[in-house]
């Protein structure tokens, strides 16, 4: 929102307070938090953690160790803000209540001046940056507070000076150029909080009953604060166009005086005729020599006093000015060094860094040689012992040969005899199975025709029984068939019964469902039409405030019109 140069830190309900706040993805919700951060000087940005890869983004060519130690200081800074932060918000909360207390009737317009006078104080009391806060920081807020006394003064000059045409009076010393004034509070006063929107609230209110009126919808209370919030930063910023068009016109006014100053008193002939009509007016009457004697004593006196009055303004003027110079000189200077510190120290750590990893390097390098001669030594002592266990294996190996020799001659031995002895056993264990055989096969023929005899009388028992269980059967199929015929009937009946009934209820709850459907078809268009009508007296809202507080140039509407013309004749 900067145009044509440097302007005053404003307090606003936004980003604009604070430099390079723009693209801040930081989200302001409480009034009271903001007010917080711009007491104190520090940006909304400023108080969001930072992760370890965004540091290792803005410092790039910094190592591991560095971007952690660069972090952890961010972190520390962080909180320290954060808790200031926390301390001042509460203590804005506990003051409001106080300040907000009922005043009497006749405390009047004096009351609020006052008021707002020390608000303006606490405000300049609070826009100092801490000493704590370091970096380019401070240079800036330096700058800011020192135009902010420059446009102030102007401003309190404008005041001060007679709105009445250059008369002839203005060379009298109560006009002779005087250092600028510090300004009163009254005079810079803003608003801390969202309590001074009575105004705009008005404007809202009326502008919300004529969209509900024209478009017969309640207007939404988000819509009004927002509308409200528009009006504000409209407002706040005609003011300080305003103010910034004031101080260049005091500014201004201020040169031309000077200059016709300084073109007045360098005309020489100038005391020369004052003189010389003096002398007229004693030629004139010889009477009156005394009051000549006064006269050229008075215009002596007062060119004198112009002389030095003139020479005070100009001093003052070009001691300001040399002041603004030496103040820009050793803003730029205190930059100068600073990054000629930082380069150094960076050299420094950079070069620190070398001489470690070399260090380092040479360290490694011992240490391997002295590992390789420690593992040769191990290796011959390791091929050694190898060597002498392989012998004494294979003397082992010998005598356990020897050994398995004798002792499988005797296991073969052992064989043939446990073979001879296993072999008798089986002989005998074959003729007493042949016995045991054929006395089984025996008693199975005996078994078979017992069996044979117990089955031919099971049957023809079998045969009486199954012909009289198929009479009873016959009997007891004929009676149920004649009961199921006769339920099957009565379940025929009950069933084409309840299907009547089911088809009556069906049709009922269809046409039930159909008149429930229309009826929420109807409430749906009925809320999509009321959705869209307080749509339209939103966008209707806005687009009020914004014809209210659109203000364009000539130039703009001249851009416009040139646009329209190039579309209209080039058509896509």
């Amino acid at each position: 929102m900067e145009r044509g140069g440097r302007r005053s830190p404003n307090l606003h309900l936004n980003l604009y307070n604070f430099q390079e706040g723009q693209d801040s993805r930081y989200v302001l919700t409480s009034p009271r938090s903001l007010e917080a951060c711009a007491r104190l000087g520090i940006r909304p940005v400023d108080l969001l953690p930072r992760s370890l890869e965004e540091v290792a983004g803005q410092h790039s060519n910094a190592f591991q160790g560095q971007l952690n130690e660069l972090w952890e200081e961010y972190e520390e800074e962080r909180r320290r803000r954060l808790r200031l932060c926390k301390q001042l918000r509460a203590k804005i909360v506990q003051e409001e209540p106080r300040a907000g207390g009922p005043q009497a009737p006749s405390a009047g317009k004096g009351a609020k001046e006052t008021e707002n006078d020390g608000a303006q104080v606490k405000l300049r009391d609070y826009t100092a940056v801490p000493s704590s806060y370091k970096g380019d920081t401070d240079c800036t807020m330096m700058y800011s507070t020192q135009t902010n006394t420059r446009k102030a003064a102007a401003l309190e000059k404008e005041r001060n000076e007679p709105t009445a045409p250059f008369s002839s009076n203005r060379w009298a010393p109560k006009l002779s150029l005087v250092g600028p004034t510090p300004p009163r509070p009254s005079d810079l006063r803003r608003s801390l909080s969202l309590g001074d929107l009575t105004d705009p609230e008005i404007q809202v209110r009326q502008l919300a009953r004529d969209v509900e009126r024209e478009a017969r919808v309640c207007v939404s209370q988000r819509d009004k604060k927002i509308a409200a919030l528009m009006l504000v930063r409209h407002r706040d910023e005609n003011l300080a166009q305003q103010r910034k068009l004031k101080a260049q016109k005091a500014w201004q006014d201020l040169l031309s005086e000077e200059q016709r100053l300084k073109e007045a008193v360098s005309k020489p002939d100038w005391i020369n005729q004052q003189h010389g009509r003096i002398c007229k007016r004693r030629s004139r009457s010889s009477n009156d020599d005394w009051r000549g004697d006064i006269t050229t004593e008075y215009l002596k006196e007062k060119t004198a006093d112009l002389n030095t009055g003139l020479n005070v303004g100009l001093e003052r003027s070009t001691s300001n000015m040399d002041k603004i110079h030496i103040d820009e000189l050793t803003h730029a200077t205190n930059e100068e060094f600073n990054n000629t510190l930082f380069e150094e120290r960076m050299s420094q750590a950079f070069k620190f860094r070398l001489m470690k990893e070399l260090q380092n390097k040479k360290n490694l390098q011992v240490k391997n040689q002295y590992e390789r001669l420690r593992h040769n030594r191990l290796k011959e002592k390791v091929d050694i012992q190898a060597k002498a266990e392989e012998e004494f294996m294979r003397m082992s190996i010998k005598q356990k040969e020897l050994k398995s020799q004798e002792l499988y001659g005797q296991l073969l031995v052992e064989k043939n005899k446990e073979l001879k002895e296993k072999a008798a056993k089986e002989e005998e264990q074959m003729f007493m199975a042949k016995l045991r055989a054929e006395q089984q096969q025996k008693e199975q023929i005996k078994h078979k025709a017992m069996l044979a005899k117990l089955t031919d009388q099971k049957i023809q028992h079998a045969k009486d029984s199954l012909g009289r269980s198929i009479q009873i059967k016959a009997e007891r199929t004929r009676e149920v068939n004649t009961m199921k015929e006769k339920v099957h009937q009565l379940l025929k009946e009950k069933v084409d019964e309840e299907d009547k009934n089911y088809r009556k209820q069906m049709k009922y709850l269809i046409r039930k469902k159909d008149s429930k459907c229309h009826k929420l078809l109807k409430e749906k268009e009925a809320t999509v039409e009321q959705g869209k009508k307080t749509a339209m007296a939103s966008f209707q809202m806005r687009e009020r405030i914004r014809e209210q507080t659109r203000s364009r140039t000539f130039d703009q509407m001249v851009r416009q019109a040139e646009m329209n013309a190039s579309l209209l004749r080039y058509p896509s």
